[in-house]
């Protein structure tokens, strides 16, 4: 081989300290945020520590490729590497030969980890508030995660047990017919590196509404392929779900 690509979710390989091939750093977001709101103490500030001080010291000479401007962004800030190392490669997406023709009832879909730092509760409390206004609207959650016993319980606590639909890991088959059919996807995640989800969904003529946030600022036009509300602003999602739907 001639070159090591060194992906970086957190915590990375170190690649440059046990290999002589050129070592490219892929970065998709930098993660101190994540670390000081999702992890407990000391695990917090181990893993601050590594991504924000070892990082520096051990890859200032590399080069790194990250997926948005606001990554790139948080890289030059936290110091991992010099502007003039980074280069910027925005995802892709294979898009999907069939389009499906949207659901008879307005849908509103999630897409992704269930994880904490996703918010997906803030979707779940602001479907409860577009279901009082239009009564024949549904929400699909995809994806899988530990936090898909608290989101339960959420449904059931809001008495959405019957309009709320988990489907856990789909193919990308059964994915693309789903988000063809929905109406608008919701992304209220506290921080992307850029949101793939959100041109999946776009390129199946689905609109979405999300965080205003890194990453996700990225990938959407404002008021063109979504809307942008603030984040954990579950008035501001039932605003945009309703204006939307």
């Amino acid at each position: 081989y001639d070159i090591v690509v060194d992906s970086e979710n957190g915590i990375p390989f170190f690649t440059p300290l046990f290999s002589t091939k050129p070592v490219v750093l892929l970065i998709h977001h930098v993660h101190q945020e994540i670390f000081r709101e999702h992890l407990r103490f000391p695990f917090s500030a181990i893993a601050k520590f590594i991504e924000g001080k070892l990082m520096p010291f051990v890859y200032r000479n590399n080069k790194v490729i990250t997926v948005s401007e606001s990554s790139q962004n948080e890289i030059v800030k936290t110091g991992i590497a010099k502007l003039e190392n980074i280069s910027i490669v925005n995802p892709g997406i294979d898009v999907p030969i069939k389009i499906h023709r949207k659901s008879a009832f307005p849908t509103i879909t999630y897409l992704g980890r269930l994880k904490a730092y996703k918010n997906i509760d803030v979707a779940i409390k602001a479907f409860a508030q577009v279901n009082k206004y239009i009564k024949s609207s549904r929400l699909w959650i995809i994806g899988e995660g530990e936090n898909m016993g608290n989101l339960r319980d959420l449904v059931i606590q809001n008495n959405l047990t019957n309009k709320t639909t988990f489907f856990g890991k789909v193919n990308d088959k059964e994915k693309t017919r789903l988000l063809g059919e929905s109406w608008v996807m919701v992304q209220p995640s506290s921080l992307e590196g850029w949101g793939i989800t959100v041109l999946e969904a776009n390129a199946c003529k689905t609109p979405v509404v999300a965080s205003n946030t890194k990453g996700l600022r990225d990938s959407i036009v404002d008021n063109k392929t979504g809307l942008l509300v603030k984040v954990r602003d579950v008035k501001g999602f039932t605003s945009s779900l309703r204006q939307v739907l």
